[in-house]
């Protein structure tokens, strides 16, 4: 008696099927077409985790029990994001971050309706906060990924890990790294964009461009910089192994995030969209990080097409499944930062903090702290120095925009560094026009 084996689902059709003729002999080629992520796995019957396979290459190979997990969890419109975490509570949110998430969102968005909400409703709105079956509210997946502690977030996905590596000296492993394994910063995604980008675009030359006395430095180099980066946060896999990780060397930067391609490639460089991670999507959104209706990678094959660059690779691996960007970016007069005109902002001559790091500069319009470009470049000369009445004015208006800022924060908002800072509050606060009440701490600034 024979036993017949079937696949669990035909996805060939008639136009897959062409028949040749060569030298004579009939030739049948089939075109064996890239599941929708809505029908994998396509496995022999009756077992999925026995009977998967996979084309790599020239080959097939045997699905792990990891990879088809990976395909019934990309099955469901509702996307890995959306899930509300029970095991967690509301302490796993880092509070500082939502309220640089809100200050940001104030600044690009003021008078948005949910403005002075507490942060439980505003989270709530948001899609960062769930109520489960028991009328309890929870982080959601989402949530918990943007504003989450690094040990709260493992809870749920257990291989989650960002890290960012500079190569720019073959003497050493790496000139720069951020990982957000280490307890030192939040280790969540929205905090982990600003630290990376900021020092991705660090050696970019911006032209000296001023919109009244607001400083312009933002090119489209820089924003297909900011649509790879945040295409990778939205298209990832965190429950697969390996993390994210990003190597930033002289002339390249790779950008590799765990899960593969929810559509084929050349559906993705076309201009088609299907994200893994789609409340991330609306949380970046908001505050007008990313392209919602597929043109971000578009956007950056364009860019590169402008610039005379290589054209960006864009490939799959699998076992585990991961997804990555190369983008080629060879250095050559009047684009690579050489000029002395951004020493302040960006080689960070006297800006570097205690340990070490650069002083970040700011998206455009949006950052870390929730600041608009106003405030995070004020008007500077034409040497890139700022005067000492610049700077003054610098510091009051982020602090009459935001009076609990702590003079870390300022650090980081303000192309200043710390000792220039003491000094002007100092300064200002001896000459009168401006007040501290309260503890180091918890207290206030009060500009008079």
């Amino acid at each position: 008696m024979t036993i017949k084996i079937k696949v669990n689902l035909n996805i060939l059709t008639d136009r897959n099927v062409q028949t040749f003729t060569v030298e004579g002999k009939s030739v049948i080629m089939i075109d064996v077409p890239r599941a929708d992520r809505r029908d994998k796995p396509i496995f022999i019957a009756p077992d999925p985790f026995k009977g998967a396979y996979r084309r790599n290459g020239e080959g097939d190979y045997h699905c792990t029990q990891n990879d088809v997990r990976g395909m019934f969890r990309d099955q469901s419109d509702l996307t890995q994001d959306m899930r509300i975490l029970t095991q967690l509570d509301l302490d796993a949110f880092d509070y500082d971050t939502v309220h640089r998430y809100r200050n940001n969102l104030r600044n690009i968005r003021a008078g948005h309706v949910w403005e002075n909400l507490p942060d439980v409703d505003f989270l709530h709105k948001l899609g960062a906060i769930g109520r489960s079956e028991e009328g309890r509210l929870h982080p959601t997946a989402a949530g918990a990924l943007m504003f989450g502690y690094e040990y709260e977030i493992v809870k749920e996905f257990a291989s989650y890990f960002l890290d960012y590596q500079e190569h720019m000296d073959d003497s050493t492993r790496w000139t720069d790294r951020v990982v957000s394994n280490l307890s030192e910063w939040s280790g969540n995604l929205y905090d982990f964009f600003y630290r990376v980008y900021n020092r991705i675009v660090a050696d970019i030359k911006t032209p000296f461009k001023l919109e009244g006395i607001t400083r312009i430095d933002d090119t489209k180099v820089h924003q297909a910089i900011r649509e790879a980066l945040v295409n990778a946060l939205l298209h990832s896999s965190f429950y697969e192994r390996r993390g994210l990780v990003i190597h930033k060397r002289p002339q390249e930067i790779t950008i590799a995030n765990p899960g593969g391609l929810r559509i084929s490639q050349s559906d993705a460089i076309f201009g088609m969209s299907d994200p893994r991670n789609s409340t991330l999507v609306k949380f970046f959104a908001l505050i007008n990080i990313g392209e919602r209706a597929g043109s971000g990678i578009p956007g950056i094959w364009a860019v590169w097409e402008e610039q005379g660059w290589p054209t960006p690779i864009l490939e799959e691996k699998f076992s585990p499944d991961r997804t990555i960007l190369t983008l080629k970016m060879p250095v050559y007069d009047g684009f690579h930062a050489t000029d002395p005109v951004q020493n302040e902002n960006i080689a960070g001559t006297e800006n570097d903090t205690a340990n070490g790091t650069p002083t970040e500069i700011s998206v455009p319009n949006s950052d870390e702290n929730g600041t608009v470009n106003s405030v995070a470049e004020p008007c500077e000369a034409e040497d890139g120095t700022a005067s000492d009445n610049e700077k003054q004015e610098a510091i009051l208006k982020a602090l009459k925009q935001d009076p609990r800022l702590t003079i870390d924060a300022l650090e980081k908002m303000l192309p200043f560094s710390r000792r220039t800072i003491v000094r002007h509050t100092q300064v200002m606060q001896k000459d009168g026009r401006l007040r501290r009440e309260g503890a180091s701490k918890d207290g206030r600034w009060v500009v008079t």
